[in-house]
């Protein structure tokens, strides 16, 4: 179950019990700038990788980066404190 934010997204994994926060964008500056703020507190791991996709708009290969913390129970606290469910939707 994710719930977007942006290019990124706080996800409670179906066979987890914490939420864990999924970063994404293009602008690599960006999301390494953004890794090293979560390692400082050291609820990252493995730097951001890259994924290659097909734009459908412009049919040519893009390119983003991504990360993904740990899972932490204070970020299921925010995931339930930001995102209501209505009408079966977040």
């Amino acid at each position: 179950m994710a719930t977007q934010l942006g290019d990124s997204s706080i996800q409670i994994p179906k066979t987890g019990l914490n939420a864990r926060v999924i970063i994404g964008q293009k602008d690599k500056s960006f999301v390494d700038h953004l890794w090293v703020l979560f390692y400082s507190i050291r609820i990252v791991g493995a730097g951001p990788r890259e994924h290659y996709y097909l734009d459908k708009r412009t049919g040519k290969t893009d390119i983003s980066y991504h990360f993904e913390t740990y899972t932490h129970p204070y970020l299921t606290k925010l995931h339930h404190d930001w995102y209501k469910k209505v009408n079966g939707k977040n």
